[in-house]
Order: structure tokens, then C-alpha cells, then sequence
């Protein structure tokens, strides 16, 4: 029996995440910091509930809140100011119903990315509504969590940061995972400091897209429908108030219009991927000053979306390449089972053998679609993995790295060299060729 993760692959770009990958992510930030007060006849509503403690269990699985929300709690609607700091705008206070429901209304009008604030006690929680709120409507708030404060939390600190423009909601979304938000929930260290790491991984993205030939006009474009997809996104969780499989089913849509909003702008799925090894890179690595157990949680949630995204990328590339129906269902199967091994890894350890093993069937599977040169692509592989070989000079070069351009460096200097040997080899097809360069690039670059 497949697990939610599994079942995503099938859901989430039968294009994935991508989207995990899906996803999000990858650019941009559609924000606004200001708007312009109208009279109070004509107020701006947001509307969600407040389950607190209780949230999402894992990514994409079912809701553990079953409804369960929290009465009583004060609500507030408020804005994030240039120091991270949040200053009310609501024109009063609401107060949550039996089942945790509340509605809270502003004067300001055009305006997105307000947050919402329920106090109860000592006891706090927080979520970015996506949404511009508009006079005389009403705009819907995914429930109120731990995970959805600690989302809350990064977003103030980056748009502190002044770095809202390469970290959007839709980032935060896919990357905070329930697990991670438990892993820096109410450590204001912490969460600063992966609010750092998303930044980097931001600007890890969008350099690799744009060195991979992405222009920056489909960037915007792609950037433009994520803030739809996470305000389609908030609102289900909304209208779902808990229910699993509503919440499984708007996760899924979720991850699937991530990936395809930047598909749909001309963008390949393997340039996808390979923007998605090197921004996960990024994040791995300008988290690794956090608990051992946060950078954990970080490594394990980027490695499960990048292994989604890879894994759709290379099904295309085996059917580009004329493999057959057996082959391109037999490498499905193995990205299937790496995503499951990921999901169950409790160290590093693990996810590495995961890929290593997703590596060895896919590899198999390329040199059978080869054919008479299934002999040379192994030897190339193994060329490229060997001690001292490119796959070793890009650990090399990610490990050492202090910034996320030099990352994004390492990889596609990564890609072009495997690109510059591949098309070396004689026998093999345009379009053989093409696809097992790709394949290759994206399995041998899993570090």
C-alpha cells in the first residue's frame, strides 16, 4: 500500500511536486506592504479557525485536528512593519466560537500577506493569509497551528531581511514542514536561522533557473501563479476544517500547480530538477548551525521534494528517449519505494542509501534502454561517481561553499561537464543521447 508521498507522484506532476517539487518553489513573492483605508461601512474580512497545538501531521497526510478547534481565543489581524515586527490593523478583536471559528475585519483594502494572531492564556498562533484583502469581502485563512506560527515567524523575518522578493509564501509552505516546525517551534534562534537558510535557498533557485536558461520573465510569470496556487491552497485547508481527506486532497493540488506553474511558462521539467538539487543544497547547508535534530527535519522534508521532482523529471526523460512502457514503470516503482525510504529515514544515513539505491535501478534501467550501449553508459557512470571524479569535486565544492552562488556554481558547472562527456559517447540517438545526459545529470548529482 502506497503511502500519501507515494500516491503524490501519481498526483502531483502526472505533468508531479513538487510538486513536491511540486514546490512552489520556485520565485517571487507577490506583496504588499500598504494600502489605503476605506470607511468602515465597507470593512475587509478574514475568516478561519484557530486549532492551535494540533496541525497538519506530516506533509500531505491527514489532518490531526479533526476539527478540533479552539474556543475563546482573541483575534487580531495584523501587518508585518519593515523590522519584523507585527502592528495591528484589525478595527477590533474577535472572538473564537465553539469550534474555533472566527471572523476579524480591517479598514485597509489591496493589501496581502496580513497575519493573523489568536491569543489564548500564554499560549499564541499565527498564519500569513496569502490573499489581498478587499472591501466588502471576505478572505479565507488555512487553520491556525504550531506549523502555521512557525511559517508566520520565518515570513516576519524574512520580509525583515528585505528578502520577501525570493522567498514567498509559497516557499515557506513547502519547505516548513510539520516535522520541521516542531523542530524550531518556540526557539526564536531557531527559526531565525532557518528563516537565513530559506533565503539562501531563494537565492539559490532563482540564480540556478536563470544559469539553466530560464528567463527572468518566466520567473515573474511562474512566481505570479504560486501566490495563486497557496491563496487556492489556504482556502481549501479552510473550507476542509480539518477533515483528512479534504486536507490530503488541497495538499495534492498544492503541489501539483507549484511544479506546474513554472512548466507552464516553457520550463522543463529537468531544469526544474536540476534548480531544485542546488536549492535544497543551499538550505541543507546554511541550516547546518541548528540542532541536530532541526537540520534533520530541514535535510529529510527538501530531500522527500526533491526526490518527487527527480523522479517525475527522469519518467520524462526515459519516454523523450524511447525507452518502454516497462522501463519508465519499473523507474517509477524505484522512485516510489526511494520516497518511501525517505519518509521512514531516521538519519542521514538513511536517506543516502535511499538514493543510492534509486540510483543503481535507474541506472539499469538506462542501460537497458541504451541497448548495444548499455556497456558505455555504465562505464560512464561510473567515470563520473568514481573517487576524485565530478560527483566527488561537487561534494567537494557544496561542502566548502559560504554563499548560494557558489553552490548554484558547483552544480552547473556539475551538469556541463556531464553534458560535455555524455556527448561524447558514439552510438546512441539524438534523442537517446539527450535523455540519458539528463538522467545522468540528476541521479549522479544526489550528494
Amino acid at each position: 500500500m502506497l503511502t500519501v508521498w507515494n500516491r503524490d507522484i501519481n498526483v502531483r506532476l502526472s505533468l508531479t511536486v513538487m510538486a513536491l517539487f511540486l514546490s512552489a518553489a520556485f520565485i517571487g513573492c507577490s506583496k504588499s506592504n500598504s494600502g489605503n483605508p476605506v470607511s468602515t461601512q465597507q470593512m475587509s474580512t478574514v475568516t478561519g479557525e484557530v486549532y492551535g497545538q494540533q496541525g497538519l501531521a506530516k506533509r500531505g497526510e491527514a489532518s490531526s485536528t479533526d476539527g478540533a478547534g479552539i474556543q475563546g481565543a482573541t483575534v487580531i489581524l495584523a501587518q508585518v512593519q519593515a523590522d519584523g515586527s507585527l502592528k495591528t490593523v484589525s478595527v477590533a478583536s474577535s472572538k473564537t466560537d465553539a469550534s474555533g471559528h472566527f471572523s476579524v475585519s480591517t479598514d485597509l483594502t489591496g493589501v496581502s500577506n496580513l497575519v493573523v494572531v489568536a491569543t489564548q492564556g500564554t499560549s499564541q498562533w499565527e498564519a500569513v493569509v496569502s490573499a489581498a484583502v478587499a472591501q466588502g469581502t471576505t478572505v479565507e485563512c488555512q487553520p491556525l497551528t504550531d506549523q502555521t506560527t512557525v511559517q508566520a515567524q520565518i515570513f516576519a523575518k524574512v520580509f525583515q531581511d528585505g528578502k520577501s522578493g525570493e522567498v514567498s509564501t509559497s516557499d515557506i509552505q513547502l519547505y516548513v514542514s510539520p516535522t520541521v516546525a516542531v523542530s524550531v517551534m518556540g526557539n526564536a534562534g531557531a527559526v531565525a536561522q532557518l528563516a537565513t537558510a530559506l533565503e539562501a535557498e531563494g537565492d539559490a533557485r532563482a540564480s540556478a533557473f536563470l544559469q539553466l536558461g530560464a528567463s527572468q520573465a518566466q520567473l515573474q510569470t511562474a512566481a505570479a501563479s504560486r501566490t495563486q496556487v497557496q491563496i487556492a491552497l489556504e482556502s481549501s485547508l479552510y473550507t476542509a476544517a480539518g477533515d483528512s481527506l479534504g486536507d490530503y486532497l488541497a495538499l495534492q493540488s498544492y503541489y501539483t500547480g507549484s511544479i506546474a506553474a513554472y512548466v507552464a511558462t516553457g520550463i522543463a521539467l529537468n531544469v526544474c530538477a536540476k534548480a531544485e538539487q542546488a536549492s535544497s543544497a543551499a538550505l541543507v547547508n546554511f541550516s547546518s548551525t541548528m540542532s541536530t535534530n532541526a537540520q534533520f527535519s530541514v535535510e529529510q522534508s527538501s530531500s522527500l521534494i526533491r526526490a518527487v521532482l527527480m523522479g517525475q523529471a527522469i519518467s520524462t526523460e526515459f519516454s523523450a528517449g524511447g525507452a518502454t512502457q516497462s522501463q519508465i514503470a519499473l523507474v517509477t516503482a524505484a522512485n516510489n519505494t526511494l520516497v518511501v525510504m525517505l519518509e521512514a529515514a531516521v538519519t542521514p544515513d538513511d536517506m543516502a542509501a535511499a538514493f543510492a539505491s534509486y540510483h543503481n535501478t535507474v541506472l539499469a534501467q538506462l542501460e537497458a534502454m541504451a541497448g548495444s550501449n548499455s556497456s558505455a553508459i555504465g562505464s560512464m557512470d561510473g567515470t563520473i561517481t568514481a573517487t576524485g571524479g565530478l560527483r566527488t569535486m561537487l561534494q567537494s565544492s557544496v561542502s566548502s561553499a559560504t554563499s548560494a552562488s557558489a553552490i548554484v556554481t558547483a552544480y552547473v558547472t556539475f551538469y556541463n561537464s556531464v553534458g560535455t562527456m555524455m556527448h561524447g559517447m558514439n552510438g546512441m540517438n539524438v534523442a537517446q543521447l539527450d535523455a540519458a545526459t539528463q538522467i545522468m545529470c540528476l541521479i549522479d548529482s544526489n550528494i
